[in-house]
C-alpha cells in the first residue's frame, strides 16, 4: 500500500481497502494543483490538463477532513471542474465536499482557499486574508491574498487555517514580494488570535 499509484485503478482499490475511519483526530492537507483545470496558464496543452478523477482519487487517498489548495482558476471550465471533483470526492469518500476560494475578480486568475468534508469539518470567518498579499490590498498586483477559515473539526480542535500561495517568481521583485509577506505571517497570526480570544 505504501508504493505510488500506477493507475486510477490502483487508486480506486487503495481508497477503497482504507475507509475513513469514523473517529479519529482531523486531518489537513495543502496541494498546489498547479493552474487547474487547465495545468498551464495558456490551457492549450492537452498533455498538461488536470485528469479529473486521478485528482479526486488521489485527494481521497489523503484522508483529509480539510484541503488547502492554490492555483484554482474560477472562469467557467474552472467553476465545473471543481464542481465535478467535489462530486467524485463524495463517492470516495461518503462525505460532503465543498470548496471556499478568495473571491478575486479576473479573468483567468489564480485563486486560494480550501476543500473540505463538512461532514467532518465547519468553515466560518471564511474570507481572504489581505495582509499576505504584498502589495496595497487582497487582490493587488495580480497576485493571492492569504485565504482564512475558523475550522470547527467534528472531533476537535476549534482552530484557525490559512492558505498561503506567495509570489512563485524568480525575479528579486518576485523575492521581495515574498520576504515581504513572510513578514507579515506574525501579524497576521496574532491579528487571528485575537478574534478568537
Amino acid at each position: 500500500d505504501a508504493a505510488p499509484f500506477t493507475s486510477l485503478a490502483d487508486c480506486e482499490a487503495h481508497v477503497k481497502r482504507h475507509p475513513r475511519a469514523t473517529q479519529r483526530g482531523p486531518r489537513v492537507g495543502s496541494w498546489n494543483i498547479r493552474w487547474f483545470p487547465n495545468g498551464s496558464s495558456h490551457g492549450k496543452d492537452p498533455e498538461t490538463r488536470i485528469d479529473l478523477p486521478w485528482l479526486a482519487c488521489a485527494i481521497a487517498s489523503l484522508d483529509v477532513d480539510v484541503l488547502a489548495v492554490e492555483e484554482i482558476t474560477q472562469g467557467p471550465e474552472g467553476r465545473g471542474a471543481l464542481l465535478d471533483v467535489l462530486a467524485m470526492l463524495d463517492t470516495y469518500t461518503h462525505g460532503s465536499w465543498r470548496a471556499e476560494l478568495d473571491e478575486c475578480a479576473g479573468s483567468g486568475r489564480q485563486h486560494v482557499g480550501f476543500l473540505y468534508d463538512k461532514s467532518r469539518v465547519a468553515l466560518g470567518e471564511v474570507g481572504a486574508v489581505a495582509g499576505l498579499n504584498p502589495g496595497n490590498g487582497a487582490c493587488a498586483l495580480n497576485l493571492r491574498p492569504g485565504f482564512g477559515a475558523y475550522a470547527r473539526f467534528v472531533h476537535g480542535p476549534d482552530l484557525w487555517l490559512v492558505a498561503v500561495h506567495l509570489d512563485s517568481g524568480v525575479t528579486a521583485r518576485d523575492f521581495d514580494h515574498r520576504a515581504l509577506s513572510i513578514s507579515r505571517l506574525g501579524g497576521v497570526a496574532a491579528e487571528l488570535a485575537a478574534r478568537t480570544g
